[in-house]
């Protein structure tokens, strides 16, 4: 029987339109990190590309991310990263993923980090429908076409 790995520490989950990494140094660079997708019409599908910042591991991972519906319980989405292989518990492991999440329903989802059936990490997003009065926390506001678009962490589906 194989030694049991640490439990994964997740330092952090971001949401983005896109992850470039450069191919000279690995860096990550996160194009249009949100937490919340405005959309006038559900069912709606985003394609989301997800980074996690992971540290605490010693060895060969297979993680899994799932996308819950928060108001049902129902899961909406399950994959599987890996093998995550980590050969320092003290360096920073990154984890990129992107993929299409279908919003049956306006409200919040969550996506889970998860190792050997626990939860080691979680990030909320919430899909809301566009309003035509009001502002969002910066007092941004503005209407294009019909459409209510808020200009900070959110994305239009």
């Amino acid at each position: 029987m194989p030694p049991k790995l640490p439990m994964p520490l997740c330092r952090a989950i971001l949401l983005a339109d896109q992850i470039i990494t450069d191919i000279e140094t690995g860096k990550k660079s996160l194009i249009g990190i949100y937490s919340h997708v405005v959309s006038p019409k559900i069912p709606c599908t985003k394609n989301i590309s997800i980074y996690g910042q992971l540290s605490d591991m010693q060895g060969e991972y297979t993680i899994v991310l799932e996308m819950i519906n928060l108001k049902t319980g129902a899961l909406v989405h399950r994959g599987n990263l890996g093998p995550v292989v980590a050969d320092n518990r003290l360096a920073p492991v990154d984890i990129v993923m992107r993929m299409p999440c279908r919003f049956d329903s306006h409200g919040a989802y969550e996506f889970r980090l998860m190792y050997e059936g626990h939860v080691f990490g979680s990030r909320e997003i919430s899909v809301v429908a566009p309003q035509n009065q009001g502002a969002n926390n910066n007092g941004q506001l503005e209407e294009s076409e019909g459409r209510i678009e808020v200009h900070r962490h959110v994305v239009i589906c």
